[in-house]
């Protein structure tokens, strides 16, 4: 259990999370505002099976106002064997879920999935003042969230996008 808050003070492209190579990694029961980029920044698919739950992000994007509270990407696909076992460029599922994450300084997405995230389950969690986005990427599946004024907050560029973004099907609509 973390209280983070006022990041960005003395460094830029802050957040209170940022991961790259990791593996099982759990974040549980924080609570974290108040900073430039995003909350928590996965920045590769590397050997997944991460449990995201039980926190409370709101305030980040305060200086980009792209993305949001939580944001991930994956370009480069990695051999390990932590999904089964077996040599594979295939990580274990990323669970997201039973989080509040409040959209607010003008960003974009609470649950932002980009540039080839893949192997996401985010279930059980209450986005406000937005949806999610999954851009590229495959085997992920947003279900049972709780949406509250998804299409309220003018977007960057001066447009109002739908709160439900995806280049899949299959995905959550309300």
């Amino acid at each position: 259990w973390n209280l983070a808050y006022g990041m960005g003070v003395w460094g830029k492209q802050t957040g209170f999370l940022y991961q790259a190579l990791a593996v099982e990694t759990s974040v549980i029961g924080n609570v974290a505002f108040d900073g430039p980029r995003a909350g928590i920044s996965f920045t590769d698919g590397f050997g997944g099976g991460h449990n995201l739950h039980s926190n409370l992000l709101f305030n980040f994007v305060r200086e980009t106002s792209d993305h949001g509270p939580f944001n991930s990407w994956d370009r480069q696909p990695y051999f390990t064997t932590y999904r089964d076992g077996s040599p594979s460029t295939t990580p274990k599922d990323t669970r997201i879920h039973h989080n509040l994450l409040i959209n607010d300084y003008r960003s974009v997405w609470p649950l932002d999935h980009d540039d080839g995230s893949a192997y996401y389950r985010d279930y059980h969690n209450v986005l406000v003042y937005g949806g999610w986005k999954s851009f590229l990427g495959d085997h992920k599946s947003v279900n049972s969230n709780l949406y509250l004024w998804p299409d309220v907050i003018e977007r960057q560029f001066g447009m109002t996008a739908c709160a439900g973004y995806s280049q899949d099907n299959g995905h959550e609509e309300w």
